[in-house]
């Protein structure tokens, strides 16, 4: 039975001991000490209760160095007066934190400068009477009115007890290589799946990662100084789209082949109707135009209209409806106006069908060029090196207009 008891007592001195290992030192932090050089303000004491509330916000983080000492919130001035410490010795100031039960002080001034808040901060060990650390910063006077006040707290307070005032992202992603920006800028390279980002400034910061094929990421990461940020990332990949093959381009040249079919069918048609008009014209109309006038010699009529023309058919045709004498020809002037308007109505027959014709053909020079050379099967690369070679295509339209005749010349140079 005393075995049992003797194990027991060395198995709680054991953890007693383990507990007082663990255990991390505690640091108070007193209230600034405001500097009276004439120039102190409703203002300025402000920002002195401000920033010393942020320190102790700092000390108060359950993932910091230093346990923050319990009923130590005092300030620095009221401590002074009580202990008699008017020139902050270290012994002194090392019995005030030992008094608040803490193995680190932290303390110090702030006094309002033209530019700024000029605060002087100090870290003491209590138990040893050392200075550990000091450091002293300008800081511009809005900046602790304002969120800013957070930034400058963090930098102070991680400055003094040697923690790290930047932080990092560690990203692991789902693809082997992407790029990655923090911020808007390029920081790093993601290799084999993982990156490191390093010496980021505490707050929050914009991750965005790019990899081919994949559709951009970004997201927002908060980070704080001397910690490591985990993030892992699953990108998602991009649609694949179908490229066009050479089936798709021979389905497309298929349906501009017979649009070209039937551009040929239809330049054809016009032509034909061109040509039937204008043989018309100059054959079996012009034919009967002259037999009629021939008719109407000898007759007043005939006189009457030869002298007010150049004695030609063709210009007798129009005088032939303004005749200014007596028909005396039995008939005869009407057979011959008939005669001259079937002669007319061939020939504007035959210019509409001349320019059906043209149209036709430049649709169907184009439809040939869509179906043989756009849509061929040939890659652009292919194309394009071909139709440097190629001779351009020209489609000529000649009209040919004379005193008996009318028509055009049509000339497709491949």
């Amino acid at each position: 039975m005393k075995s049992i008891w003797l194990l027991l007592a060395a198995f709680l001195t054991l953890v007693a001991h383990d507990t007082v290992a663990q255990a991390k030192p505690a640091i108070a932090v007193l209230g600034l000490e405001v500097i009276d050089n004439g120039n102190v303000d409703k203002e300025t004491t402000q920002a002195a209760q401000r920033l010393a509330h942020e320190l102790r916000t700092q000390a108060k983080r359950p993932d910091g160095k230093f346990d923050f000492a319990p009923n130590s919130e005092k300030d620095l001035l009221e401590l002074k007066l009580l202990s008699g410490c008017s020139d902050e010795g270290r012994t002194c100031m090392a019995e005030i934190g030992s008094d608040l039960g803490a193995d680190r002080l932290l303390y110090g001034k702030l006094e309002r400068r033209q530019r700024g808040y000029q605060v002087s901060l100090k870290l003491l060990n209590t138990k040893t009477k050392q200075m550990e650390k000091t450091t002293s910063e300008l800081i511009p006077l809005e900046d602790l009115h304002n969120s800013k006040i957070n930034k400058w707290s963090r930098s102070l307070y991680a400055r003094l007890i040697g923690v790290p005032e930047s932080g990092t992202i560690a990203i692991e992603a789902n693809v082997a290589k992407a790029t990655i920006y923090i911020d808007g800028s390029v920081a790093t390279t993601l290799r084999d799946g993982s990156a490191k980002v390093l010496g980021l400034s505490e707050g929050t910061h914009t991750v965005t990662i790019e990899a081919d094929g994949y559709i951009r990421y970004e997201s927002d990461v908060a980070v704080s100084a001397g910690q490591e940020e985990r993030l892992s990332v699953s990108l998602s990949a991009q649609a694949v789209k179908r490229r066009k093959g050479k089936d798709d381009e021979g389905s497309s040249g298929t349906l501009w082949k017979v649009g070209f079919a039937g551009g040929v069918l239809l330049t054809g048609a016009m032509a034909t109707g061109w040509a039937y008009n204008g043989l018309q014209v100059w054959g079996d109309l012009d034919d009967a135009k002259v037999d009629a006038w021939d008719n109407l010699k000898g007759t007043n009529v005939y006189n009457d209209i030869a002298n007010n023309s150049q004695g030609t058919v063709q210009d007798s045709c129009g005088k032939a409806r303004n005749v200014g004498v007596s028909d005396d020809s039995g008939g005869r002037l009407n057979t011959f106006i008939g005669a001259c308007k079937d002669g007319e109505d061939a020939a504007a027959r035959a210019n509409l069908f001349i320019a059906g014709t043209a149209v036709a053909a430049l649709a169907t020079a184009y439809f040939g060029y869509q179906g043989w050379v756009v849509h061929g099967g040939k890659s652009n690369k292919e194309r394009r090196a071909g139709a440097k070679k190629k001779k351009k295509r020209n489609l000529v339209v000649t009209p040919q207009i004379s005193a008996g005749s009318v028509g055009a010349g049509l000339s497709l140079d491949f």
